[in-house]
């Protein structure tokens, strides 16, 4: 089955355009990929709140039509990760564990500086990711294309 442009729409609309957590949907490649930058450490509960309930859908609707998909997590505008809301992000994707078994192909997360990769590098030695997972400064973006290309579907 496969999954429609109109359909990953809906699971942005929770979000107000100047929220400080952003999730975006999109096709790389024919393939879907969900997109959720932070652009602030001072997020909000309502806006964590419609970023959770717009991720929650969206992994309902790749487990309803059993399609592979890509993450990207942006954080290169914080120069403070806010562990706390990771954790609420991390605890979604815990309920979802099965679909992320079954269907994600790969992430990214991209940060500022080394001093935050080595961060979230810490909190992935605590619990290592079930997917592959890399972790690119901002200037190495392009370098996730070829990541993204080696877990392509098949």
């Amino acid at each position: 089955m496969s999954v429609t442009q109109d359909e990953i729409d809906d699971f942005t609309k929770f979000l107000p355009n100047n929220s400080t957590i952003k999730m975006q949907c999109y096709f790389l490649k024919g393939t879907p990929c969900c997109q959720v930058n932070i652009t602030s450490a001072e997020i909000t509960d309502d806006e964590m709140s419609a970023c959770l309930h717009g991720f929650d859908l969206f992994l309902c609707k790749v487990r309803e039509k059993k399609v592979k998909y890509y993450f990207i997590f942006d954080l290169h505008d914080v120069l403070m990760v806010p562990i706390p809301r990771i954790v609420e992000l991390a605890t979604k994707c815990q309920s979802h564990e099965d679909v992320i078994d079954a269907y994600l192909l790969c992430s990214s997360v991209i940060v500022h500086n080394a001093a935050i990769k080595g961060v979230v590098q810490i909190g992935i030695n605590i619990k290592p990711p079930r997917r592959p997972l890399e972790i690119f400064l901002q200037e190495e973006r392009q370098s996730i294309k070829e990541f993204i290309k080696k877990h392509r579907p098949t």
